[in-house]
C-alpha cells in the first residue's frame, strides 16, 4: 500500500517516523508531487515499487546470435574489438559501448602503460550530438567523459597494455553513444555496467615488434601481428563499476533513535528532482572504493559520507552478482553467453527506438 499523505499544501510534513525538509523548487514536477515521492521514499517503497537499494532490471549483451543461433557467437559490433549494449526494458534508456585499439608511443610520464581514453556522445536524429534530440551540450558530454575517466582511471591504469616497455602500447578507446536516456545523473551508473562488459568481450591480438637496425631515417618499425593468438589484457576484470547516491530531502528514524537522511540507489529522474545530493561513487568486485565524484560540487558530513559508501558497496555488489554474472568461459567466444532483445547491429537492419 502507498503511505497516505496528508497536508498536501505544506512543503514541511512530519510524522513520528519520517520529516521532510523544505523542498526545492522544480521546473518539472509539483510541489506535491515531490512530498508524495519523498514520502513514499521515506517509507522504503518508491513509486514504481521498489525499495531504496532496489535497481531497475537492465538488459545487457555483448553477443550478437540472431545470424545463426546454432553457431559460434558473433561480438555485439563486428568492427570493434570489444562492445556491449546496455538498455532497460520499458524505458528510455538504451546505451552502446564500443571500444577499438590501436597501436601507439605511450606517454613519456607513463611509459610502462597503455592509454585509455573516453568518449561520450548523445545520439541526436538531426546528425549532430551537440544540443540535439535531448538538448544536451557539448559541455555535458565531457562532462560525463571526464567523470568515466576519474573514477575508472585508477583501477584501469593497471591494464597490461604494453607491447614494447618504453616504445609502443595499445591505446584504448572507449566510446559511448547513448541513443536514449531519460535525463538522469544515473545514466553514467549504466554506462559504466556497459564499459566493464565491453572491456572484458575485448580480445588482443599478439604482437612482435620487428625492429630496423640499420635501416634509413624514413623507415619505421614493422609489426607481426598474430590473429589467431588472442586474448584479454590482465586486469580487466578489476574494472569497477559506478554506482551513483541520491541523498533526498527527507530523514528518517535510524538505529540509534536519531535522524538520519534518506539515500536510495538507481534513481529515475522524477526523484532526482528531490535529491539534496548526488555522489557517484566507483566500487571494484572486491568491495573497494575507487573513487567518488559529487555532482554539482560541494561537500558533505564525515558521517553521511560513510553512509554515502556502504550503500554503494551494497549496490555494486548487486551489480556485480545480478547485471554482471559471468560463467568462467565467459571469453571463450570473447563474449558472455547472453540473451539479447533488443535487436542486433550489423545484423539486418540498424534499430533505434
Amino acid at each position: 500500500t502507498r503511505p497516505t499523505i496528508t497536508n498536501m499544501t505544506s512543503s514541511n510534513t512530519s510524522n513520528n517516523n519520517s520529516t521532510i525538509l523544505p523542498l526545492p523548487q522544480s521546473k518539472r514536477i509539483s510541489q506535491s508531487e515531490l512530498i508524495y515521492t519523498l514520502r513514499g521514499c521515506s517509507s522504503n517503497l518508491r513509486v514504481d515499487g521498489r525499495t531504496c537499494s532496489d535497481f531497475r532490471p537492465y538488459t545487457l549483451s555483448t553477443t550478437s546470435n540472431t545470424h545463426n543461433s546454432a553457431s559460434k557467437k558473433s561480438p555485439l559490433l563486428l568492427l570493434s574489438n570489444g562492445s556491449s549494449r546496455i538498455s532497460l526494458p520499458g524505458s528510455t534508456t538504451d546505451i552502446i559501448v564500443s571500444i577499438k585499439n590501436e597501436i601507439v608511443s605511450p606517454k613519456p610520464n607513463n611509459p610502462e602503460s597503455g592509454v585509455i581514453e573516453y568518449n561520450v556522445d548523445f545520439f541526436s536524429s538531426h546528425g549532430t550530438t551537440t544540443g540535439g534530440s535531448f538538448g544536451v551540450s557539448k559541455k555535458v558530454e565531457m562532462e560525463y567523459s571526464q567523470i568515466l575517466k576519474r573514477l575508472l582511471w585508477s583501477q584501469l591504469s593497471d591494464l597490461d597494455l604494453t607491447i614494447s616497455p618504453g616504445k609502443y602500447c595499445w591505446r584504448v578507446c572507449v566510446d559511448v553513444m547513448i541513443l536514449a536516456f531519460d535525463g538522469g545523473s544515473t545514466v553514467v551508473d549504466a554506462i559504466s555496467v556497459g564499459v566493464h562488459a565491453a572491456l572484458n568481450s575485448m580480445v588482443l591480438p599478439r604482437v612482435t615488434v620487428v625492429e630496423k637496425e640499420f635501416g634509413g631515417a624514413g623507415e619505421k618499425d614493422e609489426f607481426l601481428v598474430d590473429g589467431e593468438d588472442n586474448a584479454r589484457p590482465e586486469g580487466v576484470k578489476d574494472c569497477p563499476v559506478i554506482v551513483t547516491i541520491c541523498v533526498l530531502r527527507g530523514s528518517v528514524k535510524g538505529g540509534g533513535g536519531g535522524k538520519r537522511r534518506v539515500m536510495i540507489v538507481d534513481a529515475n529522474w522524477e526523484e532526482e528532482e528531490c535529491a539534496d545530493m548526488k555522489v557517484s561513487v566507483a566500487v571494484d568486485g572486491k568491495g573497494v572504493v575507487c573513487g567518488i565524484y559529487t555532482h554539482g560540487g560541494g561537500g558533505m558530513p564525515f558521517k553521511m559520507l560513510g553512509e554515502v559508501m556502504d550503500m554503494a558497496k551494497k549496490g555494486a555488489k548487486t551489480v556485480f552478482d545480478k547485471v554482471l554474472k559471468i560463467d568462467d568461459d565467459y571469453c571463450e567466444d570473447g563474449g558472455a553467453e547472453r540473451k539479447n532483445k533488443d535487436g542486433e547491429l550489423l545484423y539486418g537492419h540498424f534499430r533505434v527506438r
